[in-house]
């Protein structure tokens, strides 16, 4: 029945590498194949693209997996689970060899930080503990049940599979599920080992690339021409790759020792132009002088900024700046290029979007990607207004090293920081969070003050004065990874999750607290919560579920109340928007929406009307295109639940008016 398992479940992994991570693969394929020859182990083959990426057959029976990416992992990576799969078909498979069996991971990546139990488990992969054992082995035998499940499926799924078929399938099925005891899952997580390089792409294709050709320079390579052979040994590594029976897809020690025996001008026979032109690797003699110039210019260049920076008296952060990791931030990274890009031109820049969009975040991760290009960073978060925060930052002044006097006033006191900042060298960053709706000058002429610095500023509020990036929302890739990344225990049809992000407008913080009031509820599903997103009950008991944002406690109805807050409106602000809330449609030619107020007093309402459409427009609480207007579905619903208790007589009275009209 084992055999069954394998011939139903197990996928093809024989085929040649495709994917963007096969160079990756085979440099360390080759790395593997030179130390055996280096080691003279001669009785050691290692396999390409047999029946994993690496296969080596000696002393032990390693297969490994290698992958090359830029993400994080975690046990929802479907990496992760397809790979533990995997290697679990290869156990059972090879359940004769398993004395000396191991299966390897290894990635240029890292595993993300929220991933205790995988963290501690790669760390511990020597002689793993019997707490961890225990935790990695429920974790593992669900993530292979599942796994198990969904090929079960889909072969069931399959139109030509008959009703016995099917029979068969489910009672293979069965008894894979019924081997997935204990001691046999125990024993398969011992042999697995986690290699995680905390690296990126490129940078680990390189340090793999110099190890190699230093390796290549050992006595036993003849002094043959080490980019020579670095080339013909991936040419042959890619041929042997490709070739169809499984046998010839071996390297060895007498591979090597036929093509060493051969003269330099016949060793240039095994290469393969086509493949070394691909992969790009017959430049790379060039490529290494040109970076190694390129290191000792950088290092000079450290060396004389140093000089030049000896007497600085000013740390590198002169207020609080906030971190994040990279695997918290999601479909963010062409904004944070488009704004490096930006600031080339453009010294000024406000990030503009809708609250809960993820402006403070992209700036987050915008110092994250670019903090060793600045030499000094400020962080400014708002609160009471521009030259008041400036000046109530204590950090920022003992920095500066300012002794202000308390009688000076909060514009001599924000002059002077300014001046003390002006004074500061280098290639610097000023980033102002949630700036307030002053006056669009004003703001504009104070900032301006601040000489050299490349300044960025998030802001819900237009400002006709400063440069505008305007912040879109998650596309729905994005989106999905968002919110499984948070709440994976259920995975959901595509129409329903789509649903939900329509109606809250894919909004960034909806979707992050909606995910995590899901996970830590019983019985609550995103199909009730998106029910109760369009009917405005939120305030139900059901999602008074307290959640973790930001180390603190709230709960989801507070928290949007809390960011969407209309304190700072105007009674005829929020007299507009009441209506605008109440409106079954998001968006309205302007001219219609005037005459719901009725014919009487229209030149008088038209006035009204358009200064308040055009102040929330500017105020970020609405979108004015040309003669439309825009209202986020989200914000509907905010203002409504602000006047949870309405004046039912307008209520009544709007909607005779839009049944006049």
């Amino acid at each position: 029945m084992t055999e069954e398992v394998i011939k139903i479940f197990k996928y093809n992994t024989d085929a040649p590498a495709t994917n963007r991570g096969f160079y990756f693969q085979y440099l360390n394929l080759l790395q593997k194949w030179i130390k055996l020859f280096i080691k003279d182990e001669n009785d050691s083959n290692i396999y390409s693209d047999v029946d994993e990426d690496i296969k080596e057959v000696g002393e032990e029976l390693i297969f490994t997996q290698v992958k090359s990416y830029s993400k994080s992992f975690s046990f929802q990576s479907e990496e992760i689970k397809k790979g533990l799969f995997h290697f679990y078909m290869l156990f059972i498979q090879y359940g004769d060899q398993l004395n000396d069996c191991q299966f390897h991971f290894l990635t240029n990546t890292k595993i993300s930080k929220n991933e205790k139990l995988l963290i501690e488990w790669a760390n511990d992969s020597k002689k793993i503990n019997e707490e961890i054992k225990q935790a990695c082995y429920i974790k593992v035998k669900e993530i292979i049940k599942k796994e198990f499940k969904i090929r079960r499926d889909k072969k069931i799924q399959n139109k030509d599979i008959t009703e016995s078929g099917k029979v068969s399938i489910k009672s293979v099925y069965d008894f894979a599920i019924k081997e997935l005891n204990d001691s046999k899952t125990l024993d398969f997580i011992e042999r697995i080992k986690w290699k995680f390089e905390h690296d990126n792409p490129h940078s680990s294709i390189l340090k793999l690339e110099k190890n190699i050709l230093h390796d290549l320079k050992h006595h036993k390579f003849a002094g043959k021409p080490s980019f020579l052979l670095f080339n013909v040994f991936l040419s042959e590594i890619y041929k042997r790759s490709t070739m169809p029976n499984r046998a010839d897809r071996a390297l060895n020690n007498s591979i090597l020792i036929s093509i060493l025996s051969k003269s330099d001008t016949e060793i240039q026979n095994y290469l393969n132009v086509k493949f070394t032109n691909l992969i790009g690797t017959h430049k790379y003699e060039i490529l290494l002088k040109l970076e190694e110039i390129e290191q000792r210019t950088k290092s000079n260049e450290e060396k004389i900024k140093k000089l030049e920076h000896k007497d600085s008296i000013y740390p590198k952060e002169l207020s609080f700046v906030p971190k994040i990791y990279s695997d918290e931030v999601i479909g963010r990274e062409e904004s944070v290029a488009e704004l490096k890009t930006l600031l080339t031109s453009e010294k000024l820049i406000s990030v503009h979007g809708i609250g809960g969009i993820g402006k403070t975040t992209i700036l987050k991760y915008f110092l994250k990607s670019y903090y060793h290009d600045y030499d000094h960073i400020i962080w400014i978060n708002r609160s009471l207004g521009l030259k008041s925060d400036f000046v109530l930052n204590k950090t920022l002044i003992d920095n500066l090293k300012l002794e202000i006097t308390s009688t000076s006033s909060i514009e001599e006191k924000f002059d002077e920081i300014i001046n003390s900042i002006n004074k500061i060298k280098g290639r610097n960053l000023l980033i102002i969070d949630d700036v307030l709706p002053e006056n669009d000058f004003f703001l504009k002429k104070e900032l301006d003050k601040i000489v050299d610095w490349e300044i960025l500023v998030t802001s819900r509020y237009k400002n006709a004065n400063i440069k505008q990036y305007d912040i879109a929302v998650l596309d729905l890739e994005s989106a999905s990874r968002l919110f499984y990344k948070i709440c994976s225990s259920v995975i959901y049809e595509k129409h329903i999750i789509e649903d939900f992000f329509q109606s809250i407008s894919y909004n960034t913080l909806m979707i992050e607290l909606s995910a995590k009031t899901i996970n830590n509820a019983i019985g609550l599903d995103l199909i009730s919560l998106t029910e109760s997103v369009k009917s405005l009950e939120l305030n139900n008991e059901n999602f008074a579920i307290n959640i973790n944002l930001d180390d603190s406690s709230t709960r989801i109805l507070n928290h949007l109340l809390y960011v969407f807050s209309i304190s700072n409106l105007t009674n005829e602000n929020k007299y507009l928007l009441n209506t605008l809330s109440i409106l079954p449609f998001d968006e309205i030619i302007i001219e219609e929406f005037i005459k719901i107020y009725g014919d009487k007093d229209y030149p008088k309402n038209k006035i009204f009307v358009v200064n308040q459409i055009n102040e929330l427009d500017k105020k970020g609480w609405i979108i004015r295109i040309n003669d439309r207007i825009k209202i986020h579905k989200l914000i509907q619903h905010i203002i409504r639940y602000n006047i949870q208790t309405p004046d039912f007589l307008f209520i009544n009275y709007l909607c005779h008016r839009m049944h006049e009209v």
